[in-house]
């Protein structure tokens, strides 16, 4: 019998004031103000956005970790996580955490997304938004706010806007992993150089159902 390695996708959103966790002479110290965590039960696409209003940072990254790492099987699939780990990862340590909770983020096996666009889909390997290639393939996205639209947002304390858009961009995420799955697998089987098929749980019966109720 072939083994199979067996993956359980989570879906990973953040929304920043900037694009620097670290300050340096040039550039101001920038802060995580919400987090987006989706994953597949009963055959729905769940999202679970955690933002500032309700929680500090600290707390609300050691829930988003906790969530993402809690079976070892778990793929964390995002847009760009090349940026959101490394930022997760400066922020939790910069509330005075040692390292074991975010080295376990990378100890799981992940795809990000853009990656996956920018080898496999763009001829001169370069990166587009997320927005982007959604319009391209016909996939939802959020066309009313983008993440440069963020920083005013949280200055003006309008969460519930965050959240809908992280929100908006977990679902995109999903639906254009969808539609990439099988390069995603090709993705995975090089990056860890794997020589297994692979199967994410719940792709052979459930996912026509879940994409139903995104919409």
């Amino acid at each position: 019998m072939t083994a199979i390695l067996r993956l359980n996708p989570v879906f990973l959103d953040i929304e920043t004031t900037g694009l620097d966790p670290i300050p340096t002479e040039k550039k101001t110290e920038c802060e995580i103000v919400a987090i987006g965590v989706g994953y597949i039960e009963d055959d729905k696409l769940r999202v679970e956005v955690l933002s500032r209003d309700e929680y500090s940072e600290d707390d609300m990254i050691v829930k988003a970790i906790y969530k993402l790492t809690e079976n070892d099987s778990n793929c964390i699939i995002g847009y760009n996580i090349s940026f959101d780990i490394p930022f997760i990862s400066a922020r939790y340590l910069k509330h005075e955490y040692n390292s074991s909770l975010v080295t376990r983020l990378r100890q799981l096996y992940r795809v990000d997304l853009m990656y996956v666009v920018t080898r496999y889909l763009q001829p001169n390997n370069k990166h587009v938004k997320l927005k982007e290639i959604a319009e391209y393939l016909g996939l939802p996205y959020d066309s009313e706010i983008s993440g440069r639209d963020i920083p005013k947002l949280y200055e003006e304390s309008k969460f519930a806007e965050i959240r809908a858009h992280c929100q908006r961009d977990i679902e995109t995420i999903f639906h254009l992993f969808l539609r990439l799955k099988d390069l995603c697998k090709h993705n995975i089987q090089r990056r860890y150089r794997i020589d297994l098929p692979i199967e994410f749980e719940g792709e052979m019966e459930g996912w026509n159902r879940v994409l139903s109720s995104v919409g």
